[in-house]
Protein backbone atom coordinates (compact mmCIF):
# COMPACT_ATOMS: atom_id res chain seq x y z
CA UNK A 1 0.00 0.00 0.00
CA UNK A 2 1.44 3.33 -1.03
CA UNK A 3 1.54 6.88 0.70
CA UNK A 4 -0.78 9.15 0.24
CA UNK A 5 -0.39 11.49 -2.59
CA UNK A 6 0.89 14.33 -0.30
CA UNK A 7 3.11 12.38 1.28
CA UNK A 8 4.70 10.60 -1.66
CA UNK A 9 8.16 12.50 -2.01
CA UNK A 10 9.23 10.89 -4.84
CA UNK A 11 6.28 12.32 -7.06
CA UNK A 12 8.35 13.68 -10.54
CA UNK A 13 8.74 17.22 -9.81
CA UNK A 14 5.91 19.25 -12.07
CA UNK A 15 7.30 19.86 -15.63
CA UNK A 16 8.75 23.93 -15.20
CA UNK A 17 7.03 26.00 -18.34
CA UNK A 18 9.52 26.31 -21.28
CA UNK A 19 10.13 29.31 -23.14
CA UNK A 20 8.89 29.58 -26.51
CA UNK A 21 11.95 30.01 -28.44
CA UNK A 22 11.72 30.76 -32.48
CA UNK A 23 11.85 27.69 -34.48
CA UNK A 24 14.13 27.65 -37.62
CA UNK A 25 11.53 29.22 -39.77
CA UNK A 26 11.02 32.26 -37.77
CA UNK A 27 14.73 32.67 -37.15
CA UNK A 28 15.13 32.61 -40.67
CA UNK A 29 12.64 35.53 -41.47
CA UNK A 30 14.07 37.63 -38.52
CA UNK A 31 17.60 37.08 -39.85
CA UNK A 32 16.48 38.35 -43.44
CA UNK A 33 14.45 41.31 -41.60
CA UNK A 34 17.31 42.24 -39.62
CA UNK A 35 19.67 41.92 -42.43
CA UNK A 36 17.97 43.48 -45.42
CA UNK A 37 16.35 46.74 -43.66
CA UNK A 38 19.00 49.33 -43.06
CA UNK A 39 19.03 50.74 -39.82
CA UNK A 40 17.42 53.87 -40.20
CA UNK A 41 14.39 51.73 -41.64
CA UNK A 42 15.04 49.28 -38.33
CA UNK A 43 14.76 52.14 -35.76
CA UNK A 44 11.50 53.62 -37.71
CA UNK A 45 9.90 50.07 -37.89
CA UNK A 46 9.56 49.93 -34.07
CA UNK A 47 7.11 51.20 -32.05
CA UNK A 48 8.62 54.18 -30.89
CA UNK A 49 10.64 55.14 -33.81
CA UNK A 50 7.09 55.51 -35.47
CA UNK A 51 5.44 57.26 -32.69
CA UNK A 52 8.34 59.86 -33.09
CA UNK A 53 7.28 59.96 -36.34
CA UNK A 54 3.60 60.39 -36.20
CA UNK A 55 3.69 62.60 -33.18
CA UNK A 56 6.99 65.06 -34.78
CA UNK A 57 6.61 68.26 -32.64
CA UNK A 58 3.07 67.99 -32.32
CA UNK A 59 0.62 66.80 -29.91
CA UNK A 60 -1.35 64.03 -29.36
CA UNK A 61 -4.06 62.18 -27.44
CA UNK A 62 -2.87 58.86 -26.00
CA UNK A 63 -6.74 58.08 -27.89
CA UNK A 64 -5.44 59.40 -31.09
CA UNK A 65 -2.13 57.68 -30.52
CA UNK A 66 -3.63 54.47 -30.28
CA UNK A 67 -5.84 54.58 -33.24
CA UNK A 68 -2.76 55.19 -34.78
CA UNK A 69 -0.94 52.47 -33.55
CA UNK A 70 -3.73 50.14 -33.68
CA UNK A 71 -3.70 50.49 -37.89
CA UNK A 72 0.22 50.20 -38.09
CA UNK A 73 0.92 47.46 -35.05
CA UNK A 74 0.95 43.98 -36.84
CA UNK A 75 3.57 45.48 -38.94
CA UNK A 76 5.88 47.26 -35.96
CA UNK A 77 8.79 45.43 -34.93
CA UNK A 78 10.68 45.24 -32.05
CA UNK A 79 14.82 46.09 -32.15
CA UNK A 80 15.82 42.84 -32.20
CA UNK A 81 13.14 41.88 -35.49
CA UNK A 82 10.44 40.11 -33.52
CA UNK A 83 6.90 40.88 -33.67
CA UNK A 84 5.07 42.86 -30.55
CA UNK A 85 2.71 40.74 -29.11
CA UNK A 86 -0.42 41.30 -30.72
CA UNK A 87 -3.09 41.13 -27.56
CA UNK A 88 -0.87 43.99 -26.09
CA UNK A 89 -0.76 47.10 -28.08
CA UNK A 90 -2.42 49.29 -25.25
CA UNK A 91 0.08 48.01 -22.77
CA UNK A 92 2.92 48.56 -25.42
CA UNK A 93 1.82 52.08 -25.88
CA UNK A 94 1.95 52.35 -22.89
CA UNK A 95 5.51 51.34 -22.22
CA UNK A 96 6.70 53.19 -25.28
CA UNK A 97 5.55 56.52 -24.12
CA UNK A 98 6.07 56.28 -20.22
CA UNK A 99 9.61 54.48 -20.07
CA UNK A 100 11.79 55.07 -22.93
CA UNK A 101 12.07 59.26 -22.15
CA UNK A 102 11.83 59.96 -25.83
CA UNK A 103 8.06 60.99 -24.93
CA UNK A 104 6.79 63.52 -22.15
CA UNK A 105 3.24 64.62 -21.30
CA UNK A 106 2.06 67.86 -21.84
CA UNK A 107 0.17 70.20 -19.57
CA UNK A 108 -2.47 69.97 -18.22
CA UNK A 109 -1.34 65.71 -17.31
CA UNK A 110 -5.06 64.82 -16.84
CA UNK A 111 -5.65 65.61 -20.57
CA UNK A 112 -3.23 62.68 -21.79
CA UNK A 113 -1.10 64.83 -24.40
CA UNK A 114 1.89 63.09 -25.62
CA UNK A 115 4.63 65.29 -27.61
CA UNK A 116 8.37 64.29 -28.21
CA UNK A 117 11.60 65.09 -26.64
CA UNK A 118 12.83 66.60 -29.68
CA UNK A 119 17.07 66.11 -28.34
CA UNK A 120 16.33 62.36 -27.33
CA UNK A 121 14.04 61.32 -30.48
CA UNK A 122 16.87 62.74 -33.00
CA UNK A 123 19.22 60.73 -31.09
CA UNK A 124 17.00 57.86 -31.28
CA UNK A 125 16.52 57.86 -34.88
CA UNK A 126 20.50 58.74 -36.11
Amino acid sequence: MGLPEHLNFHQEPPQQRKTRQPGPLQRGMINNYLTEVDSVQLTKNTLSGFLIETIGKNIFTYEDLLIRVEQRFPNLRKTDGRPYPAQNIKKSLTMALSSTGLFRKVDPPEMALWTTDPEKAQKYIE
